[in-house]
């Protein structure tokens, strides 16, 4: 924790922490909906899409990646709302990212989740595949206050040496 005080959000850090010692950012047990009744204003609740599209690339395998590899006993990526059936509960990245959506009351919004095993560098067509369904999905959903994707961090495209990179590019687009 930095205690120089030089920065903003460390100076706020003291009063953040003892809000959140006695149950919340007002610094007491009311609930989110509670407190902002009282203030006479309406609940905005915050439109956040998730998504996931995981592969650990290893360059030493002659095993290749096409797009099929991302859905393998199923017939399709997940998308749209199937990705938040398919993960609600689970102890995923997205399952995460929906358990503190769920106690923030946001709405959630699925995108794609796409998971293949560790292989060779992901085909260019796959890779551009996969991102072109994301962006398909995000402008699909209309005004969003921000996007949570959980991404491996390892994953090389023929056309992307770093796809995860690529990905979020096209995201901020």
């Amino acid at each position: 924790v930095c205690r120089s005080q030089a920065h903003p959000a460390c100076q706020t850090l003291p009063d953040a922490a003892r809000r959140r010692a006695r149950g919340n950012e007002w610094g007491d047990n009311r609930s989110r909906k509670a407190v902002e009744s009282e203030m006479g204003r309406g609940i905005e609740m915050k439109r956040v899409a998730l998504g996931s599209i995981m592969h650990e690339t290893n360059t030493f395998s002659p095993i290749a990646t096409p797009f099929e590899a991302f859905h393998e006993g199923m017939p399709d990526i997940l998308d749209g709302q199937r990705v938040l059936d398919a993960m609600r509960g689970t102890k995923t990245g997205i399952g995460g990212f929906m358990d503190v959506g769920a106690e923030q009351e946001w709405e959630m919004i699925g995108t794609v989740s796409a998971h293949a095993t560790p292989s060779a560098n992901v085909r260019a067509d796959a890779h551009e595949r996969l991102k072109g369904r994301l962006i398909e999905e995000l402008r699909a959903a209309g005004k969003l206050d921000a996007v949570l994707l959980y991404l491996h961090g390892a994953m090389l495209a023929e056309n992307a040496p770093d796809a995860e990179g690529d990905i979020c590019r096209a995201v901020r687009e």
